[in-house]
């Protein structure tokens, strides 16, 4: 699966089809939620797109143990690389759940509480917690709390995070817990999903090619644990001017940077970088034989 999956929030498969179109050959999966899997045509639309990017199967399956195994065997024929279990499931509904996976697929992702409910990140991160020593593959949680699951859940669960929104994005769509897809990724989300900021955009390209943008930006700096330490590494001025040096040798990249005395310093490092390479002769040799 891709870093940015996109949310198909639509009702029908022609315009779930339509998005497809607008975003074809950009690096991105899809989420299928409840709205357009149970419309006409959805299994087909599902295997298709397991073909072109992957296929997230939002069902957040809760129910007796039978229509479980039955739930996520199906998942897997149809080739969705992930499927979700409700926030309420246990041990028990996991255990059958695995039963009912093709080899190691569709990976079981445990919903911990809702985007839409207020939750603090210790309790997000202790529910994390349980669901992993359940056995699940990965946890859906908001990126605000994705930095204390992954403290506490360590290296090899995956993250997955919705309720992404662009910064200045006014929240009125029944979400409370929400970031931007920078401070998800800094705090070491491993998807990200991303619905209306794409769907509903007169531009859903441009917006899912903002979405990226951000993505590689933040991965530059370091997402999740090696992001912290990147952090932490890079706090004085000192630092960060060395790190707008090395910035604009590897690729010119953007300042990563929001605090003004780290800004300032970057920007200095990032020029003296380039004053340094455009008054370099082009060929070294001059440069040996003068």
């Amino acid at each position: 699966m891709r870093k940015l999956i996109v949310a198909l929030d639509v009702p029908t498969v022609e315009e779930a089809w339509d998005v497809w179109d607008d975003l074809e050959g950009l690096e991105v999966s899809w989420k299928v939620g409840l709205h357009l899997a149970v419309a006409v045509g959805a299994a087909e639309l599902i295997r298709d797109l397991g073909e072109r990017g992957g296929v997230m199967l939002d069902l957040k399956m809760n129910d007796i143990p039978t229509t479980m195994k039955a739930g996520v065997r199906r998942a897997g024929e149809l080739g969705a690389e992930f499927v979700t279990l409700g926030a309420g499931v246990d041990a028990g509904q996991v255990r059958v759940a695995q039963r009912g996976q093709i080899g190691d697929r569709p990976e079981l992702l445990g919903v911990t509480m809702l985007t839409s409910s207020t939750a603090t990140a210790i309790g997000v991160a202790a529910r994390a917690d349980a669901l992993m020593q359940m056995g699940v593959n990965g946890v859906v949680c908001s990126g605000v709390e994705a930095a204390e699951v992954r403290s506490i859940c360590g290296p090899d669960l995956r993250i997955v995070c919705p309720g992404i929104r662009p910064k200045g994005w006014v929240v009125g769509d029944g979400q409370k817990r929400v970031c931007s897809a920078e401070e998800a990724v800094l705090g070491s989300a491993d998807h990200l999903v991303v619905g209306r900021p794409i769907v509903t955009a007169l531009k859903r390209r441009a917006a899912a090619e903002e979405v990226l943008a951000e993505i590689v930006r933040a991965e530059f700096v370091g997402g999740g644990l090696v992001g912290a330490t990147v952090r932490r590494l890079f706090m004085n001025v000192e630092e960060a001017g060395l790190m707008g040096e090395a910035c604009w040798r590897f690729d010119k990249r953007e300042c990563p940077y929001t605090r003004g005395n780290l800004v300032d310093a970057w920007r200095d490092g990032w020029r003296r970088a380039a004053a340094a390479d455009l008054a370099a002769p082009e060929d070294p040799a001059e440069e040996a034989d003068a």
